[in-house]
């Protein structure tokens, strides 16, 4: 997959009125190459919108030559159908999106599109832009899918590039989903007026991209982001910056207020663990208060870990492993402060966060967690009644930093979260 994202022969694109395909090869002319081509824009859609009460299970969807979105049409849709079971299937080869849902692909007059839907256990990948799209759900399952190699088509500064991209979701739950190797996007991104949304023990890992494995766009209303592993993620554009400075960062606040990131493990970032901007250009965004980062183990972020850019946030609770010597850093007005510890409380962050000396690793193929440390992790007090861990395990009011609730036994642990997988 690295070879098909990063060769020339691998770019095209279908025009949304079907008249034109643009390919660009690394030499001659199509006369000179084996091309495969397909007639299709979507492999499955209803022909009747807003179908209730669908099951899909079972079967393996290939091949389409769909548009970059916008518009959102996906491999496999629903056609702002509501009630859909969408469990134990493959999507791959997509040219755009592999499975678009609610009011996705012009379905926005069609009444409860995108309402009460489960989709778990599936694999998605190959998928050139978007694995998954949903505009504007309503009360979402999405759990125990494996999400990879997507984004190949090199298509990411057109901000839709995603294994997984929701804009304006109520009530979604993302849970025990492995998201990794993705090629030129985001792991997650959810993007624009989410409410009451959660991210939880979920694998991000092997994310190369020019933002980040896990964005919070625009969001004001409270969502968590909370005992996940998040990963080597790699600046896609190097030399640059990336979108607005972020690339290769772990979770990007961008424009979001009240987001908790709580008892992740945040590791091997080239930029920071968290960075945080905000958009006075943009109507009804965040003004990046209120969030809370705390009870989290970040590791070798090459910049730093956390990015505020005011005091009205919250932070603590944190274990610091392997970090630079100044890594945390405040952003006020055009000003950059990057800062060690000891400087960062006097601002009332981490008055109980801990620099630790330990070993710890995580390989995204076999998501294998290796961890050394000569001293036990600290206790720490449970944020956001978030008492239970990676694995569902009961880990109480009192706790250790980061996803496990006994870190000290995870010497080396298999830490795949899909149930039956």
């Amino acid at each position: 997959m690295q070879e098909v994202g990063g060769t020339p022969n691998a770019r095209f694109w279908v025009e949304d009125s079907g008249t034109a395909i643009h390919i660009r090869l690394a030499s001659g002319t199509p006369a000179d190459h084996l091309i495969e081509a397909t007639t299709h824009n979507q492999v499955f859609v209803p022909s009747q919108k807003g179908l209730a009460y669908i099951r899909i299970k079972g079967i393996r969807f290939q091949h389409a030559g769909n548009a970059y979105p916008f518009p959102q049409y996906g491999l496999v849709s629903t056609n702002g159908g509501n009630h859909w079971i969408i469990e134990d299937n493959i999507f791959e080869w997509a040219n755009g999106v592999g499975l678009d849902m609610a009011n996705n692909g012009g379905n926005y007059l069609v009444p409860q599109a995108g309402v009460s839907q489960i989709i778990r256990r599936n694999t998605i990948r190959y998928c050139g832009v978007e694995g998954v799209a949903g505009m504007s759900s309503v009360n979402t399952l999405m759990e125990d899918n494996l999400i990879e190699w997507c984004g190949w088509a090199d298509a990411e500064r057109g901000a839709e590039a995603a294994g997984v991209k929701f804009h304006r979701a109520h009530n979604l739950m993302f849970r025990r989903n492995v998201v990794r190797h993705m090629r030129h996007a985001t792991g997650i991104w959810l993007d624009s007026s989410h409410v009451n949304c959660r991210v939880t023990s979920n694998i991000f890992a092997d994310i190369l991209s020019y933002s980040t494995a896990v964005k919070m766009e625009m969001n004001v209303a409270q969502n968590q982001v909370d005992n996940n592993i998040i990963w080597d993620v790699r600046n896609a554009e190097p030399g640059t910056p990336g979108q607005y400075g972020c690339a290769g960062s772990g979770v990007f606040i961008d424009a979001t207020d009240h987001l908790i990131v709580a008892q992740n493990l945040i590791g091997r970032c080239d930029n920071s663990g968290i960075f945080t901007i905000i958009r006075p250009d943009r109507r009804g965004s965040g003004t990046a208060i209120g969030n809370n980062v705390s009870n989290n183990i970040f590791v070798r972020c090459g910049k730093s870990a956390i990015v505020y850019l005011n005091p009205s946030n919250q932070a603590d609770g944190n274990l610091y492993v392997s970090m630079p010597a100044d890594f945390q850093s405040l952003y006020t007005g055009d000003s950059k402060q990057y800062m060690d510890l000891a400087a960062w409380r006097e601002h009332g962050w981490d008055k109980n966060s801990t620099v630790c000396d330990a070993q710890i690793d995580f390989d995204s193929n076999t998501l294998q967690l290796t961890i050394a440390s000569s001293k036990p992790f600290p206790i720490v007090s449970a944020v956001n009644s978030i008492d239970s861990d990676f694995f569902g395990k009961q880990a109480g009011k009192m706790r250790a930093p980061g996803p496990l609730a006994d870190p000290g036994s995870a010497r080396n642990l298999n830490l795949d979260p899909r149930r039956n997988a």
